[in-house]
């Protein structure tokens, strides 16, 4: 049984909701649906704002909490909460405070690595730049790719790496920042101390000075953030994008991904 399967035996008696009626989310709720699981989609707009989604939502079998109260009083377990979404809203504390787990498509995204083509493509497409989908966009075809980025490759910078992807045409980007609880991020800093600690001992061996001022700068730092994470000051975050690249041709599309990894390939 693969960590899908297991996740979906784990919720099978459980209610879900998910919050936005947007086009990204119908795969997902259809792939809960398909699995047994009661699903409610939320969304702030009405039921004629929403137009086609929401008559598509109800065929699916979804139930629809709609308008400003959307969130209010909802009768469920767990809440999929959108990436624009602020983790500390005060309806979403509620239902915290209710024991209702409050979570996203990214957590199981960074949980299910493996199987995440299962997540954003349960009808089996390949959701990389290798392949296409094609989505009814209101009667239009458009061509689509996806892929998503959740580390920095060994020497890269942001900035100068990924800048271009964020502002190229036709391209759209979702960033997705979740924050780690306590004991993930108290691991995450012990492991990086261990490795400047084993670097420093390196530089030192080799009498390398300025690395070994260098790494200890850096050690420095990792032990000031891991204190305030011990104190509950700060705390460390998970972030990964996902970019959509879209056109009405395959052609175009092909183009985009071509020129877009240009600059990725450069660095």
């Amino acid at each position: 049984m693969t960590k899908i399967d297991n996740f979906f035996e784990s919720i099978k008696d459980k209610k879900v909701a998910f919050c936005g009626l947007g086009i990204s989310n119908f795969p997902v709720m259809e792939m809960f649906v398909n699995k047994g699981i009661d699903v409610t989609a939320c969304d702030r707009r009405n039921f004629e704002d929403l137009g086609d989604n929401a008559k598509k939502a109800e065929e699916l079998g979804v139930k629809l909490s709609l308008g400003d109260n959307y969130l209010k009083n909802l009768d469920v377990d767990i809440v999929f909460r959108t990436p624009g979404m602020k983790y500390y809203m005060d309806e979403l504390v509620e239902m915290r405070s209710r024991g209702v787990v409050v979570t996203s498509e990214m957590e199981l995204f960074f949980e299910s690595r493996k199987t995440v083509k299962e997540l954003v493509s349960p009808l089996g497409v390949n959701p990389n730049p290798l392949d296409h989908m094609v989505v009814d966009d209101n009667g239009v075809e458009l061509y689509t790719m996806c892929f998503y980025v959740d580390k920095l490759p060994r020497g890269s910078q942001f900035a100068s790496t990924y800048a271009s992807m964020f502002n190229f045409p036709g391209v759209t980007s979702t960033v997705f920042i979740e924050p780690l609880v306590d004991g993930a991020s108290q691991k995450q800093l012990d492991k990086r101390i261990n490795q400047l600690d084993a670097e420093s001992i390196a530089a030192e061996k080799d009498r390398d000075r300025n690395r070994y001022r260098k790494v200890n700068n850096k050690m420095a730092d990792a032990e000031q953030y891991a204190m305030d994470v011990e104190t509950g000051d700060n705390r460390l975050f998970m972030v990964a994008f996902l970019y959509v690249l879209q056109a009405t041709t395959l052609d175009k599309l092909r183009r985009i991904v071509s020129f877009i990894w240009l600059p990725v390939k450069r660095q």
